[in-house]
């Protein structure tokens, strides 16, 4: 389990934190969130933007509004714990690794505190220090690791 800390003084964990300030530059003209309903025919709204290299994709569950960069921000702040089994590494269509988080968000929000937000941010640059923090690592991840501790040693695996 990892913890997340927004405010009240308390450190916000650093890949929550990447998130949070690519928000706070992301400009307004290039903000278009969409709406989606999920299988279950709940609505949500999802965007996607380009900020200092990287691309974030976030999605807010149980929201029917239109979301501007401060309510995602502040339900970003509301994560408290995102659970093991919740949050990983991935490798994109292109095999680049990205980061990606769910969590419940205890923010409110358009009357109510049950949104879930997802976080998908790629290139991820630090996943092979995020796989470490992971307490049940699948048999694939144990293998990246082993892998990527190899490639320290020997530039070869580095090309």
């Amino acid at each position: 389990m990892i913890r997340f800390y927004a405010d009240g003084g308390t450190k916000m964990h650093e890949n929550l934190l990447a998130t949070h300030e690519a928000l706070k530059s992301v400009r307004l003209t290039k903000w278009e969130p969409a709406h989606y309903r999920n299988r279950y025919e709940v609505w949500g709204v999802y965007l996607s933007f380009w900020n200092a290299g990287v691309w974030h994709m976030i999605s807010v569950h149980n929201c029917d509004t239109t979301v501007q960069p401060n309510d995602v921000m502040k339900l970003i702040a509301g994560i408290d714990v995102i659970d093991d089994d919740h949050w990983g590494i991935y490798a994109n269509g292109k095999d680049v690794p990205g980061f990606y988080a769910s969590a419940r968000s205890i923010c409110m929000f358009n009357g109510t505190t049950n949104h879930w937000i997802m976080i998908a941010r790629s290139p991820e640059r630090n996943f092979g220090r995020l796989l470490k923090q992971k307490r049940h690592k699948t048999a694939e991840e144990i293998d990246l690791i082993s892998y990527l501790e190899r490639a320290k040693e020997d530039s070869r695996l580095c090309a």
